[in-house]
């Protein structure tokens, strides 16, 4: 990549031994800056995915070219290690919400007040995330005055939030095709009963907070029709919110597609296309980021 690249740029101490990813208890994140320029850069701050159980920061090539193509127009990209829920190896393992939303939010705060040293602009930054990660970024981008546990709580405003399939509402009961396995996954976020206990569904949901919010950041959902994880009603659901409340959510409808916006067969190949989507979500970010 053809970048300025701070890696391993320390943000947050949590407790040792607590989280499988991050046994020394240190959460970094890494910095891509464009090559060319003194800044400050207008940002894209992203989390990865994994049903907040696994997965890492480092950027799979669809990412890479996503962030490549956004430093031609002259905007950085970071990307976060967070707390991972559930056991492994000489560590306790009890990792559960809010745990990794306080790690969304004190790792975008952490950036926003060093801004300068990187060369970032706190006034123009997107949030993005995929699947869980998605989740963690639509609640950056709405409730972060209620979460995060390091100083100084900066209060920030989001440009933009890119959402690809991410859980906007913990009370949707909708089933899917791999029940056994997002139930799962809402347990290990939520704790062993945490599906089933109303007030967590209420806290956890980035629907609960766009109800609330004093400022509705733009979004834009991609959601397979066809997702065996998250069901194709979670964005809308944060678009009725936002319509009622004069905000704007855009929903990319992926006909046929699957958690990974692609199809099984016998179905015809998923549309949009990977590149289709790829460029509608550049085009998004870049014209809310380059105002």
């Amino acid at each position: 990549m053809d970048a300025r690249i701070f890696k391993n740029v320390l943000y947050k101490t949590v407790p040792a031994g607590q989280a499988k990813n991050v046994p020394d208890g240190k959460l970094c994140a890494d910095v891509y800056v464009p090559a060319q320029g003194d800044g400050p850069f207008p940002v894209v701050f992203y989390w990865h995915g994994g049903g907040w159980q696994g997965g890492d920061r480092s950027l799979p090539p669809v990412f890479q070219s996503m962030a490549e193509n956004l430093h031609r127009h002259g905007i950085a990209f970071v990307s976060f290690t967070y707390r991972l829920a559930g056991p492994g190896e000489n560590v306790t393992g009890d990792v559960v919400f809010p745990d990794p939303v306080n790690d969304t939010v004190d790792g975008l705060r952490f950036f926003l007040h060093n801004a300068e040293k990187y060369m970032l602009d706190p006034a123009r930054f997107a949030v993005f995330g995929a699947s869980a990660g998605a989740h963690l970024a639509l609640m950056a981008g709405l409730a972060g005055p209620f979460f995060g546990e390091s100083e100084p709580r900066t209060e920030y405003k989001a440009a933009c939030i890119l959402d690809y399939c991410g859980p906007t509402d913990f009370h949707c009961k909708e089933p899917v095709a791999d029940q056994e396995d997002m139930e799962g996954c809402v347990r290990a976020l939520l704790g062993p009963e945490g599906d089933s206990r109303q007030a967590l569904n209420y806290l956890a949901s980035p629907a609960t907070y766009a109800c609330t919010a004093s400022y509705l950041p733009p979004v834009l959902a991609v959601q397979g029709e066809e997702d065996e994880l998250v069901h194709k009603t979670h964005p809308e659901t944060l678009k009725r919110i936002y319509e009622l409340r004069g905000g704007s959510v855009e929903i990319i409808k992926v006909i046929n597609g699957n958690h990974g916006f692609t199809s099984q067969p016998p179905k015809p190949p998923a549309t949009p296309t990977h590149k289709e989507i790829f460029v509608a979500s550049v085009e998004f970010l870049v014209s809310h980021l380059k105002k």
